[in-house]
């Protein structure tokens, strides 16, 4: 197991957060951090569905900026970092991240209602937290 601090965002709403709170954690934690961003394509998940209004071209330039706001935050926050931007279904992709990093802490959003909500209703955190043995810090949504 390596020291890594993992923030898996979907660089949305809830994504500030994510950043934020894995940044927090791994400046006490003095760990580097690794950021993943799933790329969603044909084969994403029912949650990762690119949200229908505006062209796909729109979006994709949307998620670059956005990416590129939460590396010059992970920069400006002074911990070493690495990045990773696959692209297919996003359970599986996050599953390949945490296989090859092994990380110490996996920082993800949970959005809506409770954390026990999620886990049984087969959300991106749920499945991911039912899945790996490392620790996982859930971000709630901010109401």
């Amino acid at each position: 197991m390596s020291d890594t601090v993992m923030i898996c965002s979907d660089l949305g709403k809830i994504g500030e957060r994510v950043l934020e709170k894995g940044i927090e954690l791994a400046g006490k934690l003095n760990a580097p951090i690794h950021l993943v961003h799933v790329i969603t394509g044909e084969k994403a998940t029912p949650h990762a569905t690119p949200n229908k209004s505006g062209s796909a071209a729109k979006e994709m330039i949307q998620m670059q900026n956005r990416l590129e706001r939460a590396k010059e935050r992970l920069r400006d926050s002074g911990c070493s970092f690495t990045a990773a931007t696959p692209t297919g279904d996003i359970i599986e992709e996050l599953k390949k991240q945490i296989e090859k990093i092994d990380p110490y802490i996996l920082v993800m959003g949970a959005l809506n209602n409770t954390a026990l909500h999620h886990v049984v209703s087969g959300s991106v955190a749920g499945t991911i937290l039912n899945s790996t043995e490392c620790q996982v810090l859930l971000v709630p949504e901010v109401k």
